[in-house]
């Protein structure tokens, strides 16, 4: 069996114990060592979200790059270059 130290384990949300106390003072570079550490992407995509609901203002999503550089062949179509998705990235969204 493996034992945590104290300090690594919380009741409360990990999105909670890790960032609220950055976001409460607006300490944004600070917040940006943190990390919470899943091995599912549904799991990740959960923290993302909870951490996202406590930052104040309105949400923004900014989508990817729908050209390839350095591309010889012809004109690749947005719709094209999204099929190609990697498992450990998040979807990317047509607007």
């Amino acid at each position: 069996m493996v034992e945590l130290p104290e300090g690594c384990v919380t009741k409360e949300s990990l999105a909670q114990n890790i960032f609220s106390e950055c976001v409460r003072k607006r300490q944004y570079k600070e917040m940006a060592e943190k990390i919470i550490l899943a091995a599912k992407n549904y799991d990740v995509d959960s923290h993302n979200a909870a951490v996202l609901n406590m930052l104040p203002g309105q949400e923004r999503e900014y989508t990817s790059i729908d050209v390839a550089e350095n591309w010889k062949g012809p004109p690749l179509a947005p719709e094209v270059l999204q099929r190609f998705v990697d498992p450990n990235f998040s979807q990317p969204k047509l607007n």
